[in-house]
């Protein structure tokens, strides 16, 4: 899917969620990885790799920011 494509999934996304419903994932989030920090070395790669690599003026970049947002609307469907 093309980059700027994404971002308008998830913009539309998140018309369908609530405050609470944020705020409950975020503390999902924090419980899993106390429970399991291990689990999450794939985030942290993510991060890793996306702090290496150079920007320039490319302002159609999926940043860090989407992918865990992505991540956090996944968890509140999971609930559901």
């Amino acid at each position: 899917m093309k980059q700027s494509t994404k971002k308008l999934v998830l913009n539309s996304m998140l018309s369908d969620y609530t405050v609470n419903d944020l705020v409950w994932a975020f503390n999902e989030w924090q419980r899993r990885y106390i429970d399991a920090p291990e689990e999450f070395e794939s985030q942290w790669e993510t991060i890793r790799q996306f702090l290496s690599e150079d920007k320039g003026d490319n302002n159609d970049e999926i940043s860090v920011g989407h992918e865990q947002a992505a991540y956090l609307l996944s968890i509140i469907d999971e609930r559901e």
